[in-house]
This record gives structure tokens, C-alpha cells and sequence, in this order.
């Protein structure tokens, strides 16, 4: 991995954002629907406008990028649809103004977009293998043999699991969610991620049902060991904790989340707290990274909203 590690402001560069507006085209709605696609509501009628993104606006538009999946964090939308909801508008918007179509561009909304269920929402089967079902349907639809992926905080560890595949362990059921889709995805980019855990997810809070999103099975329990998650104690130097097993078996699962992974997070996030440290560890570092940038003064949210060109930087970058 190259360990560059970049500490960086708010990377706007001036850039100002054009509305987008969902939800996915006529045109792939229709597609969706022919291919037994149906049942899965990627379109989120429920949500309005901003519940999907993407598509082509005839049957026979060209593509001419490769398209990205965009999947978003706990209590998001697709794209914006208030101040707390900012979804992937930002990033959407950046990628149009530079040579993008809404052809090349899918998201869709997963879980019920409630803001105070998000202590409940774990790496469960049904939003796993619903957007697994996702990226098979962009991939068959644009007829792409690779996609990009960019991802946001919960969305980064679904991510890696619907492209890792395997079977998964829930709190409900469990289920086997594919085979690996490595090789159909070229550049994957995860943005806060906590993927070894976060540390308000303790002991205490693991053992709590109104904290399901915590729980040691398929949540972000961080795990104990000695001394204070948020700090740095000499006695984990080398000690392996365990943690939150969904995570522990994505992290040491080798297949790869795509040719080239890339990891983006903030000193001072506001959510994962504690400059993204988790025992002594980024929980933001996707442990197959191939290269990181860490910025100095972006929220949990400006993250994703903040750093569309360096996001587009990476997509566009050429393999070495």
C-alpha cells in the first residue's frame, strides 16, 4: 500500500453545485421492471425525488465513462433532500459539470429514511443483498464490464461486503450474498467508513436493543481492550481485539473491493469522533487501501459534500 498521507483543508476549490433531481429515469424504470427488478423499488417511490438516481433518458443513449454506484451512510438519501439529507448531490453535480450523464451516475436510497432509526440499522441480509441486486442491474443495464463505486460512512462497510460476497451472519438471519464481483469493479473509494468499529459502540452500548447498530454480530461494535478506545494505551501495542464479527470478517476477507481502493476521512469528523482513531488505528483505512488522504477540518458530512474533486480525481486517475 502506499501510505501517503495528505492533511488537507476544505477542498471546494470554488466549485458551486447544480440541483439534482431524481429519481431514476423512465428508461431504466422500464428496464428494471422487464428484468424481474420490480420487487426491489430501487426507484424509492416512497421517498420522492430523492429517493434514486440515474439512467439513460432513451433506450439507445450512449455511454461513454464508466458508470459509478454511489452508496450513501446511515439516515441518508440518494440525493439531497433537505439539510440533514444531503445525499450524493454534490458529488452528482461535480461529475455532470465534467463530462458525466445522468446514464453513468445510479444511487438509490437503502433503509427507510427515518433520521432517529439510526441506532437501529445494521449490515443485515435484506439491505445487503438488495443492493447487491443493485450493482448486478447497473452493471447489466449500462452493459458495463466494470463500474466505479464511491461510498459514504455506513455505506462503505455494506459496499465492501455486496462486493466481497460470501455469506453473512445477522442479528435475524443469515444468508449467502454472491460470489466476489472484485473484478467488476475498477476503482473503489470509501469515505468515514468505520470499518474496524466505532468506539461509542462499547460494551455497554453493544449489549442495548435500542443500540442495534452497535450489537457484536453485524454492527460497529469497536471490541475491548486495554486502556480507552479513544486513547492510545502502550498494552494494545500488538494485541489483537476482536470486534464486531461482520467487520472482522470483511477485513480479513482478501478479495479486493476493486483494482485500486482508496480511503478518505477527516480529523475532525464529528460522528466517528476521536480524529477517526479507534484503538490506537484509523477505522476509516480500508485495510486494502492503495493509497489515503486524510483532511484536517471536514465534518462527518463535508466529507463526502466537501471533497468532490478529490472524488473525481481518483475515478479519473490513470493506473501506474
Amino acid at each position: 500500500m502506499v501510505s501517503l498521507q495528505m492533511l488537507l483543508s476544505t477542498l471546494t476549490f470554488g466549485f458551486v453545485a447544480t440541483t439534482v433531481v431524481g429519481p431514476i429515469s423512465k428508461d431504466f424504470k422500464t428496464w428494471l421492471n422487464s428484468y424481474g427488478y420490480q420487487d426491489y423499488n430501487f426507484d424509492r417511490s416512497d421517498i420522492g425525488a430523492s429517493g434514486s438516481y440515474g439512467g439513460r433518458q432513451t433506450a439507445n443513449e450512449a455511454i461513454s465513462h464508466r458508470p459509478i454506484i454511489f452508496i450513501h451512510g446511515n439516515s441518508d438519501t440518494a440525493v439531497a433532500s433537505n439539510s440533514n439529507f444531503t445525499g450524493w448531490s454534490a458529488s452528482i453535480s461535480y461529475f455532470l459539470q465534467n463530462g458525466y450523464t445522468p446514464a453513468e451516475l445510479y444511487a438509490t436510497t437503502w433503509g427507510d429514511n427515518v433520521l432517529n432509526h439510526f441506532a437501529l440499522r445494521t449490515h443485515d441480509c435484506e439491505t445487503v443483498q438488495r443492493l447487491r441486486k443493485f450493482f448486478e442491474a447497473v452493471l447489466k443495464y449500462t452493459n458495463a464490464d466494470v463500474v466505479d463505486v464511491i461510498s459514504h460512512s455506513m455505506g462503505v462497510t455494506l459496499a465492501r461486503k455486496v462486493i466481497k460476497g460470501g455469506n453473512l451472519q445477522g442479528t435475524d438471519k443469515n444468508c449467502s450474498i454472491g460470489a466476489n464481483l472484485s473484478n467488476k469493479v475498477n476503482v473503489f473509494i470509501g469515505i468515514a467508513g468505520a470499518n474496524y468499529g466505532l468506539c461509542l459502540c462499547n460494551d455497554i452500548a453493544a449489549a442495548m436493543p435500542e443500540y442495534l447498530t452497535c450489537n457484536t454480530v453485524n454492527g460497529f461494535w469497536s471490541g475491548r481492550g486495554n486502556g480507552n478506545c479513544t486513547g492510545f494505551s502502550p498494552e494494545n501495542i500488538g494485541q489483537k481485539i476482536k470486534y464486531s464479527e461482520y467487520l472482522m470478517d470483511l477485513n480479513a476477507n482478501p478479495n479486493l473491493e476493486g483494482q485500486k481502493v482508496y480511503s478518505m476521512w477527516s480529523k475532525a469528523d464529528d460522528l466517528i469522533t476521536n480524529g477517526c482513531d479507534v484503538w490506537g488505528r484509523s477505522t476509516a483505512l480500508i485495510p486494502t487501501s492503495n493509497d489515503f488522504v486524510v483532511f484536517s477540518n471536514l465534518t462527518h458530512m463535508e466529507s463526502k459534500d466537501s471533497t468532490v474533486r478529490t472524488q473525481f480525481e481518483f475515478i479519473s486517475k490513470k493506473s501506474s
